[in-house]
Formats: structure tokens, sequence, C-alpha cells
């Protein structure tokens, strides 16, 4: 059996740095107020929230609690440990039966009396992966009590990684939150001990120290690590060292110190790096490692057991404040990073490093405002642009060399515009606006003739009328004539 199984807490006792909340949990049990809400832990992955509420399910449902631990000994605490799961008792994985319809088969079973314990009690493990139609079905059971009683008639123990994503109206159904806190790698550690004498395992504390920091104080990660290095024989720094890849920290620490003046030498260690080690777990650690460095240096955090000494220092007052470019670069990775991808990002933050501008250069602003200011004589003075045929200018077509656009050049008032841009004064024949007659609005665009009068105009329209009547002869389409009547010829 694997160790995180074979040694899960099964008291409020054997669980690493929860006492608080293991004594809040059985005054619940002692009180019995224990079935009067259901319940929400909250905690990182492997941290140890789902054997607190595995605990608390056999304390609600034993029948002779001792001291608001479970027993050990009542059917149903004997059911749980057993098989995990009774007749009252059913754990869930809301990450793969998260839907409505597994929901009403828990309301249906909640409809039936049973025998052995009091009420029914449903853990849900990654609950905040349940869809809404699952969590709205939830609601009012939640909500009922006994007939006769205080007592809610379902009672669920809710554990969760991301308990911001847990809508309010279960938050409200449930005790206060119980947030599972990390414990210190020495704490995990004695832990680590304790297991190896129970398993005959030699080790060396340094090295469980090491494992501890390395699993981010993980109770459930550390055991799974340390049991795969116990495989290979006593549990000592080296061991650590070989299986976890912890040689690897050192070449990380030494690209990021090459960053800025030994660019080749940090490309070349990243090509080596990449064949031990996946790209995707390359970013990862860089980031980490930069972040870790400068932590150190505002005094925020100490070196690991596990690194060089003087390693993280050194990196630290190198590179200082530019840690946080570094870090921020690597964590906002590609999602299928390359070998090449490392290398563009090195040679990017590189460049940053030693001061160079790598952005792009700016965009040359749009036309805002034409010149309105002319010197006397008419003229207009230009940048040595000329205008070409097609209205553009010829430096802006790459005609020009840039040492010939330098000296006015007199161009015609009223021909062009000028603009003042980034790389100078561009003119645009385009842009001019012409003068117009005011009258020219009136006039007729094909022959220029001067409006008619509306007088002239109605005789005008009245012989044009009376021309098309009297021409019976010409039909328009389907016997209708060109003023569209029907077909019957009338005059006058």
């Amino acid at each position: 059996m694997a160790f995180d199984t074979k040694y899960r807490p099964t008291h409020y006792s054997d669980v690493l740095g929860q006492e608080a909340h293991a004594h809040v949990l059985k005054e619940f049990v002692r009180r019995g107020k224990g079935f009067h809400q259901s319940y929400l832990f909250a905690g990182q992955h492997g941290s140890g929230k789902t054997t607190m509420g595995r605990i608390l399910a056999r304390a609600l449902l034993c029948a002779n609690p001792n001291d608001g631990e479970p027993c050990d000994e009542c059917i149903s605490c004997k059911d749980i440990l057993e098989k995990g799961h009774s007749e009252c008792f059913a754990e869930f994985d809301a990450a793969s039966k998260s839907k409505k319809e597994d929901i009403d088969k828990v309301l249906e079973m909640i409809e039936y009396s049973t025998f052995a314990g009091k009420q029914r009690v449903y853990l849900f493990d990654e609950s905040h992966r349940l869809s809404k139609a699952a969590v709205t079905a939830l609601l009012k059971p939640l909500e009922d009590e006994q007939t006769g009683s205080d007592e809610k008639r379902l009672i669920c123990i809710f554990c969760t990684t991301e308990p911001e994503k847990m809508i309010d109206t279960v938050w409200s159904r449930c005790a206060p939150q119980f947030s599972i806190k990390v414990c210190k790698p020495e704490v995990i550690a004695e832990r680590l001990a304790w297991v190896c004498d129970q398993e005959g395992i030699e080790y060396e504390m340094e090295g469980l120290v090491a494992i501890s920091a390395i699993a981010e104080s993980h109770i459930r990660d550390a055991l799974k690590k340390m049991e795969s290095i116990a495989l290979l024989g006593p549990v000592t720094m080296a061991s650590v060292r070989t299986v976890l890849q912890l040689d690897a920290n050192e070449s990380f620490a030494r690209i990021l110190a090459l960053l800025g003046s030994h660019l080749a030498e940090a490309m070349l260690e990243a090509d080596q790096l990449v064949q031990v080690v996946a790209p995707t777990s390359c970013y990862e650690r860089l980031a980490e490692t930069a972040m870790l460095a400068y932590k150190v240096h505002i005094g925020a955090a100490k070196p690991p057991p596990y690194w060089k000494k003087g390693l993280i220092e050194n990196l630290g007052e190198l590179h200082k404040h530019f840690l946080i470019t570094f870090a921020q670069r690597f964590s906002s990775r590609p999602g299928h990073p390359s070998a090449s991808m490392l290398s563009l990002d090195l040679a990017h933050l590189h460049q940053i490093r030693e001061g160079q501008n790598t952005a792009p250069p700016p965009v040359a602003p749009p036309p805002t405002k034409p010149a309105t200011s002319q010197p006397a004589g008419g003229e207009v003075p230009s940048t040595g642009t000329s205008a070409a045929p097609d209205g553009s200018s010829e430096a802006m077509a790459g005609n020009v060399p840039p040492a010939a656009q330098v000296g006015p050049t007199p161009v015609k008032a009223g021909e062009a515009l000028t603009y003042e841009t980034s790389t100078g004064r561009f003119i645009d024949r385009r842009g001019v606006k012409k003068k117009r007659d005011p009258s020219a609005r009136s006039r007729n665009t094909k022959t220029g003739d001067p409006p008619l009068d509306p007088d002239q105009f109605a005789q005008a329209l009245g012989r044009r009328v009376r021309e098309l009547k009297a021409d019976g002869n010409h039909r328009g389409p389907k016997g209708r004539d060109k003023l569209g009547g029907a077909g019957t010829h009338q005059t006058g």
C-alpha cells in the first residue's frame, strides 16, 4: 500500500498543524450541534482538507463518539474505515460526478429512512467543479430540517482548492470556512521520520527537510517523493539530489546569472538542460528561481536548505530588480514551449538586462491639423519632399534618399497641404480644398448652365408632358405609355 494511503490520519490528533480546527469540530459533536449545518474545507492540494472531512463524517455518524472523535468500533465507523462508505455516508468526486443527474440520485436516497447513524452525510471532493444546476438542486435539501427537530435532513461536507468559486448560497448553509493551512517543512519532516521508523528506512533529517520544502509543505506529495527515493536505499541528501534532480537548480541559477554578460554560454547551458528537463518545467523552474532570488534579496524569504549556500544571494545581488522582469517573462510562457522559444526569451531578456531598446519603432501619428501659416509670396515651405503624380510624396514612396530630404522646396500655395509627422513634414495634394462658387451648388454639373426660374421650369415641364401624351405610337412595356398610364390614347 502506498505511504500516502497507508499513513493517512484517521483521527484529528494525527492531522498536522490543524489543532484549532480540530477543537471546533470536536465541540460541534460533543455538544450535539453537528447536524445543524453543512461544512466547507478549503486548502491547497495535499494539505489534508479531505482527510479532515472524512474524520468529521465518521464522528457525526458514530454511535459512540469519544470526546468528539469517532470510536472506530461501531458499524458505521468500521464500514467507512474499511470500505470508504457506509449506509449513511458516501463520497463523491465532483470532478467526475458534477451533473444534476448525479445529485438527483443523492436526493432520492435521502427520502428513505436509514437504520444506522442519524442522518445522511455526503462528502464532495473538489466541490467547486459541481455544475450550477447540481448546486441549485442541493440548496433546498440542505435547508430542510427533520420533522420535529432542528437538525438538517442532509449534511454535505464540501472540500475544495478554489473556495472562491463556491456560490454564496452554499456558504450561507455551512459553518464558517475551515481553511487548512500548510505546515512548515521541519514539522512535515518529523512526520516523514516517523514513517521511516515504521518502515525501517534509513534516513538523514537534512534529506527529509529538503523533501518537505520541495513538496511545498504538501504532506501527501512529500510522502510520495520519500517513497520513491526510499526504493533506491537510504533517504540521504545525496539520494534526494539525484532523484529529484536538485543539481538542475544550479543550472537554472547559472543561466540567469549569465544574462546580460554571456548570452552564448546561457544558451548553451539551456540547450543542455532541455535534454533532461522538459521545456515547460524549465520555464517554471526559471520563474521560481528568479522570484526566490528577488524575495531573498529584499529579505522576504530565506534560501531553502537544498540550495547551494550563497548561490541565491549572489543571484539577487547581481540582477536585483531585473529579477521581476525575468520571473514575469518565464511565468508567462507559451502554451507549448520548445527549446528555440526558450532561447528566444533568453536573448530578449539579455538585451533588456544590457539596456538595449528592443521595442519596435513608434508608429507615426495620423495627421491632425494642416498648417495654416504661409510665408510671403504664397509659397509653402517643404522639407525636401516633392509631390508625386499620384498625390503621394516621393520621400514617402521611398524614391528620395534620406540625405536628399534636407532643405526647403517651394510649393505653390493652394496645391498642397503640409502635416507635421515624426519624420518631418508630409505634403499631400489630395487634402487641398478648392474654393467653390457659392452659386455652383445649384448649377448643372454637366453643362454648367445657371439654374432655371421656378416659373420657367414649370412651363418647360408642362410642354414635355404634352409632348409625351401626343406621341401615342410609343408605348412602354406591357401596353403602358411612357407616363405610366394605361394603353388608352388620350389627347389634350
